[in-house]
C-alpha cells in the first residue's frame, strides 16, 4: 500500500510536525550580526574539514560498490544494498548519539579541560563498541529471517553478509567518539586525515580484493578501512589528550 509518493508525504508531514512541536521551546530570538558573523567564521574554520571528510567517506562507501558491480554483477550488489537497508535502522542510534555526545564533550572540555574530555570519550567509545557488538550478535541470529521477510526467501542464503557487514557498526561508533573529541577541540583536520587514509586504502585494495575473493574481499576491505580510521584517530588523540589541560584560550584549532 505504501507508494513513493505516500512515503514522501509521510516524511514531509513528520518534518512539519517536528517544527510545530519545537515552537514553544524556541525561546527569545535576537539578531546580532556581529556575533553571527564571528560564530560563522569560527564554525567554518573548523567545519571545512568535515566537508572534505564527507567526500572521502562517499568515495570509500560507493567506490567499492562500483567495483563490485563491475566484477560481480548486479545480483550481489542487490545483496549488499539489502544488507545496507537492514543496517540502516542502526543509523538511528548514531543520529541519537550525534545529538547527545558532542554537547556533553564540549561541556566537559569547557569545565575540566583535556582531563575532563578524556573520560567522556572513553566511556562513549566503550559503550558504543559493546552495544554495537550486541547488535551484531543479534543480526547474526536473526539476519536470515529479516532478509527473507523483507526481500524474499531467496535472499536468506546471504544472511552472513548482513552479519559481517554489521561489524562496521561497533567500529564506527568508536571512531564517532574519537571524532567528537576532535570536534570539541576544533581540530577536525585530524578527522579528515584519518578518513583520507582509509579512503586511499579502500581504493587501493578494493579491486584486487573483490577480484580475488569476491564479496568477502569487499567486506574485508570495508572493515579494514574503518579500523584504520580508529587507529589513526587513536594515534592522533594520544598526542593531544596527555597534554596539560591549561586554559581553553591556549587551545589552538587546526
Amino acid at each position: 500500500m505504501l507508494s513513493p509518493t505516500r512515503a514522501l508525504e509521510v516524511v514531509a508531514a513528520s518534518a512539519a510536525l517536528s517544527c510545530l512541536c519545537a515552537i514553544p521551546f524556541r525561546g527569545a530570538l535576537a539578531w546580532r550580526a556581529g556575533e553571527f558573523g564571528a560564530a560563522s567564521r569560527r564554525q567554518w574554520h573548523s567545519g571545512r574539514w568535515l566537508v572534505l571528510t564527507g567526500l572521502m567517506q562517499w568515495l570509500s562507501g560507493y567506490g567499492g560498490l562500483l567495483v563490485a558491480g563491475a566484477l560481480l554483477g548486479v545480483t550481489l550488489i542487490g545483496v549488499l544494498r539489502a544488507a545496507q537497508s537492514i543496517l540502516g535502522v542502526l543509523n538511528l542510534i548514531r543520529d541519537a548519539l550525534e545529538n547527545i555526545v558532542p554537547p556533553i564533550a564540549g561541556r566537559a572540555l569547557a569545565q575540566g579541560g583535556l582531563h575532563g574530555l578524556r573520560p567522556v570519550i572513553g566511556i562513549t567509545a566503550a559503550i558504543g563498541f559493546a552495544g554495537g557488538l550486541s547488535f551484531t550478535a543479534l543480526l547474526a541470529l536473526t539476519g536470515k529471517s529479516l532478509l527473507a521477510a523483507a526481500f524474499g526467501p531467496d535472499m536468506a542464503a546471504y544472511a552472513w553478509v548482513v552479519a559481517w557487514y554489521s561489524l562496521l557498526f561497533p567500529v564506527s561508533l568508536v571512531s564517532f567518539a574519537q571524532i567528537c573529541a576532535f570536534r570539541a577541540l576544533e581540530r577536525t583536520g585530524a578527522v579528515f586525515a584519518a578518513t583520507a587514509a582509509a579512503a586511499a586504502l579502500n581504493l587501493a585494495l578494493v579491486y584486487p580484493a573483490v577480484r580475488g575473493f569476491g564479496i568477502e574481499g569487499l567486506l574485508g576491505v570495508a572493515i579494514t578501512s574503518e579500523v584504520l580510521v580508529c587507529l589513526v584517530l587513536a594515534g592522533l588523540l594520544r598526542r593531544v589528550l596527555p597534554a596539560p589541560s591549561g586554559t581553553l584560550g591556549s587551545l589552538q584549532p587546526a
